[in-house]
């Protein structure tokens, strides 16, 4: 009966045009309220679960209630009412933040403060910015003062961390992260102790654990709750799979997420583990190690190891002499002799050489084929593998390993798709062994983007188009062509540069000496694009339309669908339309990213957007494009972090910028 009800009062709640409010609130008015704008007046009250009015519909806005109270707009400022509708704390604020516990934080002349349940004050209006941890049940708050974060508690007004950070963020309930001057502190909210302080840098391991180094270089990790997991006595930290991958003296070891030793840092390597196993090696010797780090598979040490899914694993006990090994029964599968196994890189399968031919095993050896080749290519997917039997190749598949066309040569050249060669020509095939093109051409080269493909095939000198299904799309007779996603192609024959039409009506004409083109190697043509003709140059749209006047002047594309256009050292900024964006010149400018580019004035550098306006005026030395929201900028000789807005993340103090393998930059601090 309660499971229809509520079911019913859902429809009724979808009917009027209000929802519930969310579990997380403590409701505790005598019955359930729920904001919902009338019809007529275009204002919001509350009602009950069955649609009457409970609090007249008077307020611009009215959001859900927590415990007893509801933040509603009158005019436009903000008030909170009780569950009788009465204002309790009155409309005289530009913003209020949330209401829950009998408090919540209000804005008032552009700062804010925090106001219990009857109007009263209980902190002044004195902060820029406030940082709530828990919006429903949290006693501290980060405040902003005079541009520096501090914690400050609810209770009683007082700073358990007096403001000093530049930036903060909240890790959890319990810790947050508050940085100054390049360098970052762990602080536990509970009573506003620094747990960790001076963090060269914080990185995320795993859901609710942190890595970090330490002021002095040495990496650890911390959980969300502040405790320290794993102390700062380590070159290197990462995540393997469940465990925390450390480094020290140049050797690897295990611990796990709790931070407990499963390994000492004494191995070389450490391969990742399958099927709960993994293999280390050990002074050039392997062994083999379950989850809880103690040896498994056959006695060590072995010459090589390499676990593999299902729980089994190759073992060479000495140099050639190999062996496939079950974990969990403790048995060989294949007793170690002179057996030539090969892995495939997919672990999917293994291939066992015989005096008879090959055979392609599952990992168990319980599955096997028998494939009538001299050899299979181990790089390869299940899905299409190549084989060679006598001298020539041909593709097949798992589980029948029926042999396709032969060819003389088989090379993968696009995801799906393969290049044939039989008697020198080229085809094209698909990685189901079937046949798009025949061997007849001289080359064909894959292009991409999109979700297109394309293949340009030469015969005779010329080239032509083909689509990814081998269909031609232009018979081969240019020097060159350029494929596009818009069935439009820029193509060049002895006279210079046209376009082409997919739908064959229009007739090529070379009208242009040469072409600029926003494209990286083997990706597709996009339009607009650049034509040079008698040293003078314009943009050209998809459609061959020409797009402003014809100038003398030099073309670079800067992503995002702008180029920049000038000579002479002085360039502006111009749309995908050919139209000068902004009044402003320029130096140079780089490429965009995240919707700005670094622009030069005056030997000085700055940020312009994509319509022209200089969104940072150019006022540093060196700087770098932004990258996840901050950009590095030199200024002074020194090196800090800046946010969007042009304001310090992190003030000028580092020496120079770094970057890690992933692209990743950080500050170099002395």
């Amino acid at each position: 009966m309660k499971k229809t009800f509520a079911f019913a009062c859902s429809l009724l709640w979808m009917f009027w045009g209000f929802a519930p409010a969310s579990a997380q609130f403590d409701y505790q008015c005598e019955e359930e309220l729920f904001s919902k704008k009338d019809r007529k007046t275009r204002l919001f009250g509350y009602v009950n679960a069955i649609g009457e009015y409970r609090i007249p519909p008077v307020f611009l806005s009215a959001k859900p209630f927590a415990g007893r109270y509801a933040i509603v707009q009158q005019g436009k400022l903000f008030g909170v009412i009780n569950c009788e509708g009465i204002l309790v704390v009155p409309a005289e604020y530009e913003e209020i933040a949330s209401f829950s516990d009998g408090k919540g934080w209000v804005k008032k002349g552009g700062l804010w403060g925090l106001s219990d349940a009857k109007g009263k004050l209980l902190i002044r209006p004195l902060y820029e910015e406030i940082k709530e941890v828990n919006v429903f049940s949290g006693t501290v708050t980060w405040v902003k003062k005079k541009g520096a974060w501090g914690l400050i508690s609810k209770e009683n007004g007082r700073f358990l961390a007096e403001p000093r950070y530049e930036d903060i963020s909240l890790l959890s309930d319990s810790a947050g992260i508050g940085r100054l001057n390049g360098l970052q502190d762990l602080v536990y909210f509970g009573d506003g102790r620094i747990i960790v302080s001076g963090m060269r840098q914080v990185f995320r391991l795993g859901k609710n654990l942190m890595g970090y180094q330490s002021a002095e270089g040495n990496f650890g990790a911390f959980n969300s709750m502040a405790f320290i997991v794993i102390r700062p006595q380590f070159e290197q930290i990462s995540l393997f799979g469940d465990f925390i991958r450390v480094k020290k003296n140049g050797l690897f070891g295990l611990r796990n997420a709790r931070g407990m030793e499963i390994l000492e840092c004494e191995y070389e390597h450490i391969a990742p583990f399958y099927s709960g196993f993994s293999a280390l090696r050990k002074e050039g010797k392997w062994w083999i190690i379950n989850q809880s780090g103690k040896p498994a598979g056959p006695p060590g040490p072995l010459f090589f190891a390499q676990t593999l899914p299902g729980g089994s694993a190759l073992a060479e006990t000495s140099p050639g002499v190999k062996g496939i090994y079950d974990l969990k029964s403790a048995r060989w599968l294949l007793a170690p002799g002179d057996n030539k196994i090969r892995i495939s890189a997919s672990l999917r399968w293994l291939e066992l050489k015989q005096d008879q031919g090959i055979q392609v095993y599952d990992f168990s050896l319980k599955s096997f084929w028998k494939a009538e080749f001299d050899s299979l290519a181990v790089n390869d997917s299940s899905l299409a593998i190549r084989a060679y039997l006598n001298g020539k190749s041909c593709l097949t598949r798992l589980p029948d390993l029926k042999p396709g066309n032969w060819y003389s040569e088989i090379k993968p050249i696009q995801s799906g798709y393969y290049i044939s060669f039989l008697e020198g020509k080229a085809g094209l095939i698909q990685e189901s062994g079937k046949e798009l093109m025949a061997p007849e051409y001289e080359a064909i080269e894959a292009f991409s983007g999109n979700r297109q493909i394309f293949f340009t095939i030469k015969k005779e000198g010329r080239t032509g188009l083909c689509d990814q299904n081998g269909r031609v799309l232009v018979q081969p007779g240019f020097q060159r062509i350029l494929p596009s996603a818009l069935s439009v192609y820029p193509a060049k024959d002895e006279k210079g540069w046209g376009l082409i039409f997919g739908d064959g009506k229009t007739p090529f004409a070379a009208r242009y000496d040469s072409i600029q083109v926003k494209k990286k190697e083997k990706d597709l043509a996009d339009f607009p694009l650049v034509a040079f003709k008698k040293g003078k140059s314009r943009m050209i749209g998809q459609k061959g339309e020409e797009l402003g006047d014809a100038e003398k002047t030099e073309w670079t594309y800067l992503e995002e669908n702008a180029w920049k256009k000038g000579k002479n050292g002085a360039f502006s900024l111009v749309n995908s339309k050919g139209v000068t964006q902004g009044d402003l010149t320029f130096e140079d400018i780089l490429a965009f990213s995240e919707g700005n580019a670094p622009a030069r004035q005056n030997a000085l550098w700055g940020f312009v957007n994509l319509f022209g306006k200089m969104v940072v005026p150019a006022r540093f030395e060196e700087i770098l494009p932004y990258q996840n929201g901050i950009a590095y900028a030199k200024e002074n000789g020194k090196w800090g972090v800046l946010k969007k807005n042009g304001s310090w993340l992190v003030k000028p103090i580092g020496t120079g910028v770094s970057a890690d393998e992933n692209g990743k930059r950080k500050l170099i601090i002395p």
